[in-house]
């Protein structure tokens, strides 16, 4: 096991040029993710392997919908699946495509990631969308925010 140490996440989300999904990536200690997976839903992913099974796919995307939310304009937004997982010596990371019916307005972000795992987590929040990137810190002070999209 490798021991760092901070503890932080990275979550990448751009909107598609067409507007139509927000595109995702989601990059975790391996250690660290394996433990909160393990401890939440009873599955133990392969931090060894790139290849995503259908077990470790449902295991992400149902901690993802608990702990990281989009509100946009009163309608919620969920994880249905990842489509793709890589690793390197340290990190995991997931990528992930969730559809949407709207482009602009507020948008309210809810991350607790791994929050309930370390006080000191911290998880890096970048949102891309046309012309525009907006960046955010959330962490056991902060754990919502809300960006309004032109």
């Amino acid at each position: 096991m490798n021991l760092h140490p901070v503890h932080v996440s990275l979550v990448n989300v751009e909107m598609s040029k067409n507007k139509h999904s927000f595109e995702i990536t989601a990059k975790f200690f391996k250690d660290d993710f394996q433990t909160i997976i393990l401890h939440k839903t009873g599955f133990s992913i392969d931090i060894h392997s790139a290849i995503l099974v259908d077990a470790e796919k449902k295991a992400v995307c149902d901690y993802m919908n608990e702990h990281l939310k989009f509100n946009w304009q009163a309608a919620e937004y969920s994880f249905i699946s990842c489509t793709k997982k890589q690793i390197d010596e340290l990190s995991v990371w997931y990528f992930i495509k969730i559809p949407i019916k709207q482009s602009k307005g507020s948008l309210e972000i809810r991350n607790s990631l791994l929050l309930d795992l370390y006080n000191d987590q911290s998880n890096l929040f970048i949102f891309s969308y046309p012309e525009n990137e907006i960046s955010h810190i959330f962490n056991n002070k902060k754990r919502q925010t809300v960006f309004e999209i032109p």
